[in-house]
């Protein structure tokens, strides 16, 4: 059975920090440090200190528990790439090339300037100090999608693909603008959360002793998508928050070095957006490869292919499948982490709902096949609300599956709501309700 809110009884709550500080300073030295041995070794310390936090560990607070459960369960997989996969993390993961320009003569006027030349600078940190190898390891730990890395998710920079009015806009040029786009996005932020919460707050399901989702009237079950709305606005909340500190912080240690000025739209452009579009959300494949963030791409699809290769699968579509499922059940894996670290059982949701994600890819996928075999034509609106529409049924339904476990055990009770939130939810509970 799992553990509520109330039966909870914090275990070496005290050790949580400490242990999540201490896993933070190994995975950076694991990173920096030679040889490969010794790598390894830290590597396996992090595995025991990160079993130990999610066995033997536990506080009072749910959504605590929950969040830092799933940063445990995620570090395992990055630094599994890193480490166990990469045969030589510093060797085969690299920045993206950087350029050299240099002038060359043009012409018989003797003018330089016109004619230029690239060059390559190969970063070869394997061959560094420790403590330089220590500010890559950091900065690679850090960028989980690969920003200014190989490894970047593709069209990851390209502004246009979110639905916030100052990420279409041109890059901020001054550190007013810089501000000011940001103060834009951080509220386009809050609005998202405050939106998701209010409809959390009015579904009497997400109450500790509410009724279950699958029995609410159809229509108000959509609500459940709330839970997405208030989580993508904090998570990228945190973001935006997160790129104003690191500007901010490299335009002053740059002033303190005397190395020169930083040009904003280039630190800016180290942050490119978090999450697409909405309008993207035409397919279960869609949400998962181009609305949600890819803050995990890289070791899900390194194991992937590593998954592909032990099967010898040689067939690329049959390559790509062992992707498809392989991604989502580490994913799954991760979450359903994150739920024992809330419940201390293994009755979460999460390993259903996130396995049952690359079933509908795969269902889309042959659709699609069909629909080309038979030369089917079909308006691209009507596409696109059909789309839409299933979409939209797919997560009312599945996500619950999910949220359910976590809810019944006061994970929803645990956090804190605005008084507005709470307001607006009170007067619109009542008039829901005449619909039931």
């Amino acid at each position: 059975m799992p553990t509520t809110k109330g039966e909870r009884v914090p275990t070496n709550a005290n050790l949580q920090i400490p242990i999540i500080v201490f896993i933070t300073f190994l995975s950076i030295v694991g990173l920096a440090v030679r040889p490969l041995l010794l790598r390894k070794l830290v590597f396996t310390t992090i595995l025991l200190l990160s079993y130990f936090w999610l066995w033997g560990t536990q506080s009072d607070n749910l959504v605590g528990d929950y969040s830092l459960g799933l940063w445990v369960a995620t570090n395992v997989f990055c630094l599994s790439d890193f480490v166990g996969l990469c045969d030589d993390v510093q060797r085969d993961v690299v920045r993206k090339t950087k350029k050299k320009v240099t002038s060359g003569q043009n012409g018989s006027r003797g003018d330089y300037g016109s004619l230029k030349e690239e060059k390559s600078e190969k970063e070869e940190i394997w061959t560094r100090p420790l403590s330089e190898r220590l500010v890559w390891a950091f900065e690679l730990w850090t960028a989980k999608r690969g920003v200014g890395w190989e490894h970047e998710v593709p069209g990851l920079r390209i502004q246009s693909t979110s639905t916030s009015p100052s990420l279409r806009a041109p890059r901020p040029k001054t550190l007013l603008g810089f501000f000011l786009t940001r103060a834009i996005q951080l509220a386009e932020c809050g609005l998202l959360y405050f939106i998701g919460d209010v409809l959390m707050q009015m579904n009497p399901s997400f109450q500790t002793h509410g009724p279950a989702f699958a029995e609410q009237v159809w229509w108000f079950r959509p609500t459940v998508l709330g839970h997405v709305l208030a989580a993508r606005g904090g998570i990228n909340g945190t973001y935006v928050v997160g790129s104003v500190v690191w500007v901010v912080g490299r335009i002053f240690l740059g002033a303190i070095r005397g190395k020169g000025r930083n040009k904003i739209e280039d630190l800016a452009d180290e942050w490119p957006p978090l999450f697409g579009s909405f309008l993207e959300a035409w397919s279960v494949r869609n949400v998962w490869r181009r609305v949600w963030h890819q803050m995990m791409r890289r070791f899900l699809l390194t194991h992937g292919a590593f998954v592909a290769d032990v099967f010898n699968a040689r067939s690329k579509h049959l390559r790509a499948l062992i992707n498809l499922y392989t991604a989502f059940l580490i994913s799954a894996t991760i979450h359903y982490l994150g739920d024992y670290a809330v419940l201390k059982d293994w009755t979460g949701g999460s390993m259903v709902f996130f396995m049952l994600q690359p079933v509908a890819i795969t269902f889309e996928i042959l659709v699609l096949r069909i629909f080309r075999a038979t030369g089917i034509r079909v308006p691209g609106w009507l596409a696109k609300t059909l789309g839409y529409t299933w979409v939209l049924v797919w997560f009312t339904v599945t996500l619950s599956m999910w949220v359910e476990p976590l809810v019944r055990a006061g994970f929803m009770e645990d956090g804190w709501h605005g008084p507005v939130v709470l307001w607006c939810a009170q007067k619109l509970r009542p008039a829901a309700a005449k619909w039931e």
